[in-house]
């Protein structure tokens, strides 16, 4: 988890304008979604998976974190959306995410979107501890 919450904060806060740099950059998450059943067999749920992103990402001053179906939460002219699969692989839970530019404009929506990962959350010896770190 440490490296999915170090790639996100470091791609976000590079990427920023100037004009912005004094403001928390905003990241709206969508919930994960679960490609197969073996998910479920390694006992991880996607909720809380994201909860745990979610506070973990939630911890960095540079980020205003929030879920994309919370009523409010808006998504803003410099705000990023991040889409979460989970998925298993013979013993393994990876989880692979996309970054797209969350905006009103058609520029912001028409970008294409950033692949991220896969991260083992899940390997043949259980929880991977340094996903969850």
């Amino acid at each position: 988890m440490l490296r999915i919450a170090a790639a996100l904060s470091l791609f976000l806060l590079l990427s920023q304008h100037a004009a912005y740099a004094q403001q928390p950059m905003r990241l709206l998450l969508g919930p994960a979604t679960a490609i197969d059943k073996g998910v479920d067999s390694k006992q991880v749920e996607p909720a809380a998976f994201m909860s745990a992103l979610q506070f973990i990402l939630g911890a960095d001053p540079a980020l205003r974190v929030g879920n994309l179906g919370d009523s409010g939460s808006g998504t803003g002219a410099d705000g990023y959306q991040l889409n979460s699969t989970l998925q298993s692989l013979r013993d393994n839970v990876l989880w692979t995410g996309e970054l797209r530019r969350a905006g009103k404009d058609v520029v912001a929506r028409s970008a294409a979107p950033i692949p991220l990962g896969p991260v083992v959350l899940v390997d043949e010896k259980g929880l991977e501890p340094s996903a969850l770190v």
